[in-house]
């Protein structure tokens, strides 16, 4: 073979071998690159777990402008869920994921609770585990000292609060070794996004929208029927209203202010992004930070904590458990009338047996003559009070509009004023006592000044007349 032709024939063998191998080593040359600088990911990332951001939002939010939910991947898919949010019911709270009731002890009502921070109270609820109790009533009562809607600090607290340090830590290193202050611009910027999406106002208007109290309440919170646990909260006069809060967020927490912030914060987190995905070096440092931000807002989203942390400050004044259903309601219809009777149709929505019966019927006829007594001895002292003093009352109602009635007149106000709540007896099937269960208390009511005259001088030109 010639020279030529055997030096023409090893080139091209050589040429060949060497594409081969540039095939074979092009894919692991971008893997390589890929797990050494992992930029293209990190824009890919940031639009995952918006759910997971929107739920520690909800859990951590509170009247104070600083909110411990840390920066991270989920934030950009949050701002553009929450645009569509605001302009269709315009909540930023999401819906609650523990399906509970409520029940009004005075009432009777029972309403499904639509509020995410009661629902998930009853969720985090752990009444003392045994194997020999069937039910759990842990009775509370609510401390006025401690105002609702500002909660305690606890342990995810200062969680949040160390990971969003460590971030920041963690962002200073590629600059404090290589000067490129990127990650430490990404992560700072990011982070004063977020702590602007927590200080939205609605936020703190949404979880405690409920009303204040004119007397005390008696609610319980519970899962319903085959759950082991109910929580019953007394609420003194001048606190929120659970009933109000349980209906969930009102029509008019809408904002105008909120709908500008969430579209300016959505265009803001859009530069975030454009911003990650220019980092050219260091997407290492980019990538922990923001894998350290999504656990901590994913324990933030799912940690159980207290009540006091949700801003409900509640004193647990005793527990009730027996082995038995129904057992346990007798107990405690004890510790507080109402309560039994209230939830019986939960936990007995069919028949009761004729034991049971005969018990509920006991219970609510001992309750109607608590009421006759009452009315009785209130009727007493009516008829020994001269028309002097029922002069002085009509004058003195003309002065304080608004305000409570005297007891005195109570049993009149049933009669001659269509519009008062009546005390209910054992013939309308629901608990009735006055007095014990404060359903119909004769301080209780508030029906105005003209009503409140027009009786009271009905009265004294009847007793005019008698006499």
């Amino acid at each position: 073979m010639a020279p030529s032709l055997r030096s023409y024939l090893s080139g091209l063998t050589s040429r060949s071998n060497g594409s081969i191998e540039h095939q074979i080593d092009q894919p692991f040359n971008q893997v390589k690159a890929q797990w050494r600088n992992p930029n293209d990911i990190l824009s890919i990332v940031q639009l995952i777990g918006g759910d997971t951001v929107q739920t520690a939002l909800a859990a951590s939010t509170s009247p104070s402008y600083f909110t411990p939910v840390a920066f991270s991947f989920g934030w950009v898919a949050y701002a553009f869920s929450t645009i569509s949010t605001v302009f269709g019911d315009g909540t930023l709270m999401p819906l609650p994921d523990c399906s509970a009731t409520l029940i009004s002890i005075r009432s009777g009502y029972a309403r499904p609770i639509k509020s995410w921070v009661l629902g998930r109270i009853v969720r985090d609820y752990e009444p003392p585990r045994d194997k020999d109790k069937s039910l759990t009533i842990t009775f509370y009562r609510a401390l006025p000292e401690k105002p609702v809607g500002v909660p305690d600090r606890d342990a995810i607290y200062f969680l949040g609060v160390a990971v969003i340090i460590m971030q920041i830590g963690i962002a200073c290193i590629p600059g404090v070794l290589d000067e490129n202050w990127v990650p430490l611009i990404i992560t700072f910027t990011g982070t004063i996004l977020a702590q602007a999406s927590g200080a939205i106002r609605q936020w703190s208007e949404e979880k405690w929208n409920g009303g204040k109290l004119s007397r005390e309440e008696t609610v319980c919170i519970t899962q319903g029927n085959g759950s082991r646990s109910v929580q019953v909260i007394t609420t003194q006069s001048g606190g929120h209203n659970l009933e109000h809060i349980a209906a969930g967020p009102l029509p008019d927490v809408k904002s105008r202010a909120t709908t500008v912030a969430t579209i300016m914060l959505a265009a803001l987190w859009v530069v975030h992004l454009i911003t990650v995905e220019s980092l050219s070096s260091d997407a290492w440092y980019s990538v922990a930070i923001g894998a350290l931000g999504m656990l901590q807002n994913i324990i933030a989203a799912g940690a159980k904590r207290s009540p006091s942390a949700f801003g409900f400050h509640w004193e647990m004044v005793e527990i009730v458990s027996k082995p038995k259903v129904f057992k346990t309601l007798q107990e405690a219809e004890k510790i507080k009338p109402g309560v039994g009777l209230a939830l019986l149709p939960v936990f007995f929505p069919g028949e009761l047996r004729n034991d049971e019966m005969r018990w509920k019927e006991e219970m609510l006829r001992q309750y109607k003559a608590n009421d006759a007594a009452q009315v009785s001895s209130q009727s007493t002292m009516t008829r020994d009070t001269d028309s002097t003093t029922l002069n002085e009352l009509d004058i003195t109602a003309q002065q304080m509009s608004g305000q409570q009635y005297p007891e005195i007149l109570y049993p009149y106000m049933l009669s001659v004023y269509p519009g008062t709540p009546r005390l209910r007896g054992a013939e309308e099937g629901v608990t009735s006592s006055a007095i014990e269960l404060g359903r119909c208390s004769p301080n209780s009511f508030d029906l105005g000044v003209d009503a409140y005259s027009m009786k009271t001088r009905g009265l004294h030109r009847a007793r005019s007349a008698e006499r």
